[in-house]
């Protein structure tokens, strides 16, 4: 094996040994890491879960931390690796109802 190679599975063995878990976040942190990589602003998360933007963004922030990244396309795919949400997955019928009401309340 050349030394290029050897490197290359190396940095493949530990990417693989620090995935994130999703056993780390606590169950509201799981709800904003999920509507988030489905798109959704924090803004729309806030009125979804009936919470201040303040507070999602704290929720974002703690997840972020514990799943070792520092940027949201990050959180997304940490999301998709930990299988808080999938590339099929889409708001439910009454998340989509909450945010359409919080649109017409603004």
């Amino acid at each position: 094996m050349t030394k290029t190679a050897a490197r290359k599975t190396k940095i493949r063995s530990v990417r693989s040994s620090i995935r994130p878990s999703k056993d780390l976040l606590t169950a509201r942190e799981t709800q904003v890491v999920r509507l988030l990589s489905l798109g959704c602003s924090i803004y729309e998360v806030a009125a979804i879960l009936k919470l201040a933007s303040a507070t999602i963004d704290n929720f974002k922030t703690s997840a972020m931390r514990k799943l070792g990244t520092n940027k949201a396309a990050l959180l997304t795919r940490a999301a998709i690796q930990t299988r808080i949400s999938s590339l099929s997955d889409s708001l439910t019928p009454a998340e989509k109802r909450r945010m359409k009401l919080a649109q017409l309340r603004t």
